[in-house]
C-alpha cells in the first residue's frame, strides 16, 4: 500500500471572500461555418461557463471583471 504523504484541505468559502479573485476562462470561439457538432458543443460550453461563474457569484459577491484568454497552438 502507498504510503500517504499529506492532504490538502478543500479551503472554505470563507477563505475568498476578503480580497481579489481570479477566473480563468480559456476561450473558444465558433463561426458559422464551423461543423454543427462543434457549434453544439461550443453553445454548451458556454452555458456552462455561465453556470459556473453565476454561481461562483452567488457564493463570493459580485465580479467586476472577467478575463479571457486565447490559446494558440501553432
Amino acid at each position: 500500500m502507498a504510503e500517504e504523504l499529506g492532504k490538502i484541505e478543500k479551503p472554505s468559502i470563507d477563505d475568498f471572500k476578503g480580497g481579489r479573485k481570479l477566473f480563468f476562462v480559456p476561450l473558444i470561439l465558433s463561426n458559422k461555418d464551423f461543423p454543427q457538432e462543434y457549434l453544439d458543443k461550443c453553445s454548451l460550453y458556454w452555458e456552462q461557463v455561465d453556470l459556473q461563474i453565476s454561481g461562483l457569484e452567488i457564493k463570493l459577491g459580485n465580479l467586476n471583471r472577467i478575463f479571457m484568454s486565447l490559446f494558440l497552438k501553432w
